[in-house]
């Protein structure tokens, strides 16, 4: 189960995602998910890659295509 929080950086990453065209940096997670540090919001990405919601693409991230569809988390 995800938690709120792991949903609101979730949402963030999509949003920089869809109106960008690339992943955020960490800091920008950090920024826009209400002033996470970024170890916190680097915990949040382990967490969301382990459950399959995001990818590890060479030293990055990317959005899985996998990935939990919007509106389906309990």
């Amino acid at each position: 189960m995800m938690t709120r929080k792991q949903k609101l950086v979730l949402d963030k990453i999509r949003e920089f995602c869809s109106r960008n065209g690339y992943f955020p940096t960490v800091r920008e997670i950090a920024a826009a998910a209400g002033g996470s540090s970024p170890a916190t919001v680097q915990a949040y990405l382990n967490r969301l890659l382990r459950r399959g919601a995001l990818r590890r693409q060479g030293r990055g991230w990317a959005l899985s295509a996998e990935a939990i569809p919007v509106g389906r988390f309990p």
